[in-house]
């Protein structure tokens, strides 16, 4: 094999797992967000410059988070338990709470 050859099918290998990488992650992101419509979020999975984010158009934990705002940073380590990548919690928890979980992807 020449050594072009051999740069090539790195180039080449680099780039399958990259894309398996991103299918994995995206698999993950909506196993996340799954799991939060369980306890009753209704939310949306976007694609962002930066990863991904979980919007949601109502909190399951509206009681406890306007006493309570550390319960959305509980909720943003369940879910990059589950993605195995950084989350940032921006939820908005004014008189209608909602949540929005931004997903930080890694490169692969």
């Amino acid at each position: 094999m020449r050594v072009s050859q051999a740069f090539v099918r790195e180039d080449r290998n680099q780039e399958v797992f990259t894309e398996i990488a991103s299918d994995y992650r995206d698999a993950r992101v909506h196993a996340a967000a799954k799991l939060l419509s369980g306890l009753g979020s209704e939310l949306d999975v976007k694609k962002t410059p930066t990863g991904y984010a979980l919007c949601g158009y109502a909190c399951p934990l509206a009681s406890a988070v306007r006493g309570e705002p550390r319960a959305c940073h509980a909720v943003e380590e369940l879910i990059s338990a589950v993605v195995g990548q950084p989350v940032s919690e921006r939820c908005d928890r004014t008189s209608a709470p909602r949540c929005r979980f931004d997903v930080i992807a890694r490169s692969a």
